[in-house]
């Protein structure tokens, strides 16, 4: 499976979080990694006050720091 591109991600779905079985589909990555990318974004939201929920992030947010959404 090749990697996305900025033309290949398309938000399909109203749910404003992704989670790791999506992130593993847009990436081609593994399980482990999309789970520590997932991980350290939450981290990142977590100190800057925001709430987070295990095994998923803001769709948005995730999408932006991948370089996949302007």
């Amino acid at each position: 499976m090749r990697n996305a591109t900025k033309k290949d991600v398309k938000i399909v779905t109203n749910n404003p979080y992704i989670n790791i079985k999506e992130l593993m589909e847009i990436t081609g990555c593994g399980y482990t990694k999309c789970w520590s990318v997932i991980k350290k974004i939450n981290d990142e939201l977590a100190e800057q006050g925001y709430i987070t929920f295990p095994g998923k992030a803001p769709r948005k947010y995730v999408l932006r720091r991948l370089g996949l959404e302007a």
